[in-house]
């Protein structure tokens, strides 16, 4: 089964301090990773790159909300799912 979780907030995961949603995600996919794939989709950060994959997690961080305003929520998902699928 494949999971997608969106990080809601403005910190990426994982969070480099604070951030306990993003921090709670990122755990979380940790301890169900070894049974299910899942894609976290987060904010991008200068220090990380735009994409990381450990073990059957996949991290994909995209840039802030002006970005994703740009588009309709249909194109954006569509977006996401060729980056998954590449």
């Amino acid at each position: 089964m494949r999971l997608l979780i969106i990080a809601p907030e403005q910190i990426p995961v994982p969070p480099f301090s604070g951030g306990s949603v993003e921090n709670c995600i990122y755990q979380i996919s940790k301890h169900v990773s070894y049974k299910y794939q899942i894609t976290i989709v987060s904010r991008s950060n200068k220090n990380l790159p735009s994409k990381s994959v450990f073990g059957n997690t996949t991290i994909i961080r995209v840039p802030g909300k002006a970005a994703v305003d740009r588009f309709s929520w249909k194109h954006t998902a569509r977006k996401l799912m060729k980056i998954y699928e590449t």
